[in-house]
């Protein structure tokens, strides 16, 4: 080194040094000024009357920005806030969302509604009334149909079909980080692990945001049939599907194909590969759609079923 690049190098090392705590005063000023601006349980709280007014106009309630639901959640409760909402499929079936937003924060995917009515809630929170301009109408919901036991399921492999029955009052099964969602207590079993059943429950997408779904993991050789009876039935079979946030990133499976029959006639598939995501899918019913009363059945299967960690959500529309 030059004694000429000498003094430079040493100019450049105090910067170095002097910017640092600069930095970190910055980070700390940053920081407490977030803190300062985020509504606290405390703001939630103040204005729970006004919340729960505005929930009566509404069909379900939401909060943005997302990362901010749990602490509203704890506060509101399930009357504002139930896990139906919170895990929500999306927003089509909403007439009227009850947006809870703090410091004027928005969900995009609200982004076509309109506001019909808006007030200051205090606290940085304020609270939205918005009009879907079509929501979706459906006839029959095959997620609750599941969650209330009124379904046929079977496991079926080499044409044999094994029944898997209805029961209550089951250990809930959640087996922690990276596992599989935890089972619900009442559910359809299917085999020896908790895994080996049928039943709704909550889990996270690719985008860690929770999904109300029905957990349909298929068997090794074979397929998970639901059988739903005397199913109204719209014009198309609308719904989403997908595996837990782990196994899209890594892409581990082969494809899952969601089937659907109607009246033992296959009218359309779905088929998910690792990576999609919680991604909505659309079967018109046909010359088959409109009918009164329809028997549908739904298979869900995968070439290999290890770590095929499924779960959906269906309606007729």
């Amino acid at each position: 080194m030059s004694a000429d690049e000498r003094p430079r190098s040493r100019r450049a090392g105090w910067a170095l040094a002097l910017s640092l705590p600069a930095l970190g005063a910055l980070e700390l000023v940053a920081s407490l000024w977030f803190a300062r601006r985020t509504p606290r349980a405390d703001a939630f709280a103040a204005a729970r009357p006004r919340i729960v007014a505005l929930r009566r106009e509404a069909d379900g309630a939401v909060v943005a920005p997302r990362w901010l639901e749990p602490v509203a959640r704890m506060t509101l409760g399930e009357e504002v806030l139930p896990l139906r909402d919170v895990a929500r499929a999306d927003e089509s079936t909403y007439g009227r969302l009850l947006q809870i937003s703090a410091r004027g924060a928005a969900l995009p995917e609200l982004e076509g509604f309109r506001v019909v009515h808006r007030e200051d809630l205090g606290g940085g929170l304020v609270g939205e009334v918005l009009q879907n301009p079509a929501p979706a109408r459906p006839t029959f919901d095959f997620t609750d149909a599941v969650g209330a036991g009124r379904a046929e399921i079977a496991w079926v492999r080499g044409g044999e079909r094994a029944p898997c029955p209805w029961k209550t009052g089951l250990p809930a099964a959640a087996p922690g980080l990276f596992g599989h969602p935890a089972m619900p207590p009442d559910r359809f079993v299917c085999g020896r692990m908790a895994w080996q059943s049928v039943g709704v429950t909550v889990h996270d997408d690719q985008r860690h945001l929770p999904r109300r779904c029905v957990w349909s993991h298929p068997p090794e050789g074979g397929h998970v049939s639901l059988v739903f009876r005397d199913v109204p039935l719209g014009h198309v079979i609308h719904g989403h599907l997908s595996l837990h946030w782990t196994l899209e990133r890594d892409r581990p499976g082969t494809p899952v194909v969601l089937s659907v029959l109607v009246d033992g006639a296959e009218i359309g598939r779905d088929v998910h590969r690792d990576g999609e995501g919680w991604r909505p899918f659309s079967l018109p019913l046909g010359e088959r759609g409109g009918k009164t009363a329809g028997e549908v059945e739904l298979r869900v299967s995968s070439e290999r079923a290890d770590q095929r960690h499924v779960c959906w959500e269906a309606d007729s529309r």
